[in-house]
């Protein structure tokens, strides 16, 4: 327990180890990316295949797909009064695609 008088003290103390230990790379989060999706891949048979591997959960990760060059028309926020989900909708080349994200 910190004692209120202390706060300050804790504050700069945590401030200055943060400092020396924690660099700009560790502040940036990767993803690790199972496959890059092109335009001309991106299909209703490819969407079916991508199905038939569920269900997703622990032991079957969903898949992390990347696809380059999206361009976001539009962001909404949905679910419980709009703070749940983000829905996103954007083209991919010539097709329109609609994302969501917890």
């Amino acid at each position: 327990m910190v004692k209120l008088a202390n706060l300050d003290e804790l504050i700069k103390n945590m401030n200055t180890h943060c400092e020396a230990c924690i660099s700009e790379d560790n502040l940036i989060k990767s993803v690790k990316v199972d496959t890059k999706i092109y335009e001309h891949e991106r299909n209703n048979t490819m969407l079916e295949q991508i199905d038939r591997l569920a269900p997703f959960g622990e032991g079957n990760k969903e898949p992390v797909l990347l696809l380059e060059n999206v361009n976001i028309k539009k962001i909404e926020k949905v679910g419980n009064k709009g703070k749940c989900h983000l829905k996103i909708h954007a083209t991919f080349g010539d097709k329109k695609i609609v994302s969501m994200f917890r």
